[in-house]
């Protein structure tokens, strides 16, 4: 009888351990399909003028749609300013102050709210963003000509073009009073067939010209030199920003469930070695 009721318990013990595991693959893999339909998910990017200017079609709102890890250029939304006292300088996170201008050009990962920044107007001078073929200079884009303050250090993005992809989506520069100086080069290259376009556009609702990954820098500093030339050069400013996205939650889950089932193992052994006693 009790070699019985000893394969009895063990039995009973298999089945717990059994039930558990396997509980563990069912919310495991729950949440995998979750997230794998969050990555249909688009989210929403609520930029506002504010309160001392416009955009160039008078509105004073603009609302991107996009999906998770594609690239919301703000760079092509134009801001006009209500008084020629301001310079619209870029845009900031909703909630902080002008000091605080963000990348024009970034990775969406949730939902976000923009809203333009202004300056004093002060000695103005004027900058050029150009767009050329990397390697040839081969004009790609007509120039745009805007304007800052002498000193302020704006952050300008790139402009989508069909074919391309951008070696940098972000140029910052300090301004100087010699206009000459004041040149934001922005280098592309021939996009492979069947890469990512080069990122979600800024212009009324829904994603604009484009939409995909990066494999470019974020961000280049033109009062920074880079050493190298050539590939060793484009190496150093080439910069992977199609990160998937992760969520430590399915680990969180899993790993409770594994700690759930260690600890039923213990005590049931426990309980196990003192009815032998």
């Amino acid at each position: 009888m009790k070699r019985i009721h000893n394969k009895t318990a063990s039995l009973f013990y298999v089945l717990i351990i059994t039930a558990l595991v396997l509980m563990t693959c069912f919310i495991g893999g729950m949440t995998l399909k979750t997230f794998a339909a969050d990555d249909e998910y688009e989210y929403t990017i609520r930029v506002y003028s504010g309160g001392e200017g416009s955009f160039d079609d008078g509105t004073t709102e603009k609302v991107i749609t996009a999906k998770y890890g594609e690239i919301v250029n703000l760079g092509e939304l134009t801001v006009v300013p209500s008084d020629d006292h301001y310079l619209f300088s870029g845009f900031r996170l909703s909630g902080r102050d002008n000091r605080w201008a963000e990348m024009p050009a970034f990775t969406v990962e949730k939902d976000v709210d923009y809203v333009a920044a202004y300056s004093i107007r002060g000695p103005v001078v004027k900058y050029t963003l150009v767009f050329v073929e990397q390697g040839t200079g081969k004009t790609l884009l007509s120039s745009i000509t805007l304007e800052g303050n002498a000193g302020d250090k704006p952050i300008e993005s790139y402009r989508y073009i069909e074919g391309y992809m951008p070696l940098y989506r972000n140029i910052t520069k300090t301004l100087s009073e010699d206009e000459t100086e004041n040149i934001f080069t922005f280098e592309y290259y021939v996009r492979e067939q069947g890469s990512g376009a080069a990122g979600a556009g800024g212009s009324g609702s829904g994603s604009g010209s484009g939409s995909g990954n990066l494999s470019t820098k974020g961000l280049y500093d033109a009062d920074t030199q880079l050493s190298g030339s050539g590939p060793e050069l484009l190496s150093q400013i080439r910069q992977a920003s199609s990160d998937k996205k992760t969520s430590p939650v399915g680990w969180i889950i899993g790993g409770v469930t594994a700690i759930v089932v260690i600890l039923v193992i213990i005590v049931l052994v426990s309980r196990r070695r003192r009815r032998s006693i």
